[in-house]
């Protein structure tokens, strides 16, 4: 192969890697992260969690929209994504205390996943997936 044609290849795989890598507007969110995999809560408005929570998201699912999971000790919330990236449109579907909890829980209101339920938008990078609401609230997953 010249040189001449090196050259472009090289160019054209670089540059589709970069497309590939970045998210734009009418993609979901869940093309950008692994399907089914757990992203630990690491901050809320850049404090550490008052409790472990883990954020799934799944491409396929029974809802025909990207879905997530965020699961704790004590309460499980699935949901959807009704918008594209960087837009979330979260519609929860259900949330339920785990079978680790007995009846008298806290309510979703009161746990450190209530923010979560309010965010509009996210960026994902490098393995880590910040959402945020209107009002500049953040929620980092890693």
């Amino acid at each position: 192969m010249s040189y001449h044609l090196i050259v472009p290849v090289v160019v054209l795989a670089f540059g589709a890697g970069c497309i590939a890598a970045s998210p734009t507007p009418g993609q979901s969110i869940a093309s950008f992260v692994e399907d089914g995999r757990d992203y630990a809560l690491v901050s809320v408005n850049g404090q550490p969690p008052t409790r472990p929570l883990d954020l799934t998201i799944f491409e396929v699912t029974a809802f025909g929209r990207p879905a997530f999971k965020i699961c704790g000790e004590c309460m499980c919330i699935t949901g959807v994504f009704t918008a594209d990236y960087p837009s979330l449109g979260i519609r929860p579907t259900s949330a339920s205390p785990t079978f680790a909890c007995e009846d008298a829980t806290t309510t979703i209101e009161a746990d450190s996943a209530a923010p979560f339920l309010a965010m509009t938008r996210a960026d994902v990078s490098e393995g880590q997936i910040v959402v945020a609401d209107d009002d500049g609230q953040t929620m980092v997953f890693r």
